[in-house]
């Protein structure tokens, strides 16, 4: 796993933010949702916070995930961490 592949620790110092983390409660109706705000406002914190308390797949782009087949390649190999057996067709499939 890459550091890539695992939230940032926040450990027992950091504020939780209830009504932040209601709202994203909200989010599983969804198919997709986007955390935006500037630098230093605490998405990170926010979200690996949130993610703690379940079973999910985490994945930090960066610029490099710009070109489509970084990303899906790199998203792949984040659900792969959390589903093992995740079909080998799905990597082959994806762009190059």
């Amino acid at each position: 796993m890459t550091a890539r592949m695992a939230p940032p620790f926040g450990g027992p110092s950091i504020l939780r933010r209830a009504a932040l983390e209601e709202r994203l409660d909200e989010l599983f109706d969804r198919r997709l949702a986007v955390v935006v705000a500037g630098a230093g406002f605490g998405k990170s914190t926010l979200l690996a916070g949130w993610a703690a308390d379940l079973e999910c797949v985490w994945y930090t782009i960066t610029p490099h995930d710009a070109e489509l087949g970084a990303l899906t390649r790199g998203l792949a190999a984040a659900v792969r961490g959390r589903v093992p057996d995740l079909p080998p067709e799905l990597s082959a499939s994806l762009p190059s």
